[in-house]
């Protein structure tokens, strides 16, 4: 890709915005409290159980397939390490750093330029990370449901998908419809949402 072209589509995927990353932003006062603490089965469950395709790595060059094989010893590690994280409020910049992959869609019709689809590749230590902060996200949800997610809400849930979406539109309309009413969708797609939204 030219540099120009390659400019155009990075910068009309990745908006630039004025706010910089909050990283060494301090934490409020507050005390830690042992129970909160990372556990290495947790680690493990992730590193080592979670099913892991030869999938691309990201900067560091290590594909999960390798962390599968660390020695326990190693998990352990990795628990103390995320646990400081954590009391020191710290996600490592390291851990934010990505290879990024522009997977070619087609054309932009009139304009020539390239449609992409962006993938950047993380390192696996810090994907790990998130999935343990995650998990224990949505065990407290499941543990606190009168907290718990709307009803309506079908994305980033276990177990729903946009088929349930439109089977529960359906339902709505079938509805509405059947006591002589009238139902309107609205729909709202923002274009490259994920990456212009803070």
């Amino acid at each position: 890709m030219e540099e120009e072209i390659l400019d155009q589509v990075l910068n009309s995927l990745f908006p630039r915005g004025d706010q910089g990353d909050s990283a060494g932003t301090e934490w409020p006062d507050w005390r830690w409290d042992n129970t909160w603490e990372v556990l290495p089965g947790e680690v493990d469950r992730h590193v080592k159980k979670r099913p892991a395709a030869n999938k691309a790595p990201g900067p560091d060059g290590l594909k999960a397939t390798l962390w599968r094989k660390v020695p326990n010893v190693i998990v352990g590690k990795l628990a103390h390490c995320y646990n400081l994280c954590l009391k020191e409020g710290i996600f490592q910049r390291t851990w934010k750093k990505a290879n990024l992959v522009l997977i070619p869609k087609g054309k932009i019709s009139g304009i020539g330029l390239l449609k992409v689809r962006p993938i950047c590749l993380l390192n696996e230590i810090g994907k790990t990370f998130e999935r343990v902060i995650a998990d224990r996200i949505w065990n407290w949800i499941d543990e606190h449901p009168e907290a718990g997610l709307s009803d309506n809400q079908f994305g980033f849930r276990t177990k729903r998908s946009t088929c349930d979406a439109l089977k529960k539109e359906k339902r709505v309309t079938k509805e509405a419809v059947a006591e002589g009413g009238v139902a309107i969708a609205v729909g709202l797609d923002i274009a490259n949402a994920f990456n212009s939204l803070p």
